[in-house]
C-alpha cells in the first residue's frame, strides 16, 4: 500500500481514555468478568483501564506478532496467558483487549 493512501486517525490520550472507559462501562452491563487479557502492545493500555474500570485484578498479556510495518504474515504467538485453568480461566469470564481495528 502506497504511503499516500494510507489514511491516519490520531487519537489523544483523553480521547483514548474517554472510549476505554466507555466500551468498559458497557462491558460491565455484561459482567461480572474475571479476567482481563491484553493483546501486547497495544492492548496494554486499554487493557489497563477496562481492568481498574471492571474492577478486575487478573491481567495477563498475550504476545503475538503477525506482520511488520509493511505486511501481514503467519501469526506466531510469543508468549501465552499463564494459569489457563485458575481465575478467569475455564471457569471463569475473561475479556481480552486489543488495538486493532479491522479494515473496513
Amino acid at each position: 500500500m502506497a504511503a499516500s493512501s494510507v489514511k491516519q486517525f490520531p487519537v489523544s490520550w483523553e480521547q483514548l481514555h474517554r472510549d476505554v472507559k466507555a466500551l468498559a462501562w458497557r462491558l460491565a452491563e455484561l459482567g461480572p468478568w474475571t479476567r482481563v487479557i491484553a493483546v501486547s502492545r497495544g492492548g496494554m493500555v486499554p487493557a489497563c483501564v477496562v481492568a481498574r474500570e471492571l474492577e478486575v485484578r487478573h491481567v495477563d498479556t498475550v504476545c503475538a506478532v503477525s506482520y511488520d510495518y509493511m505486511a501481514q504474515g503467519d501469526l506466531k504467538i510469543l508468549k501465552a496467558p499463564e494459569d489457563t485453568d485458575g481465575p478467569g480461566g475455564k471457569d471463569g469470564r475473561t475479556v481480552v483487549v486489543d488495538d486493532l481495528t479491522c479494515p473496513s
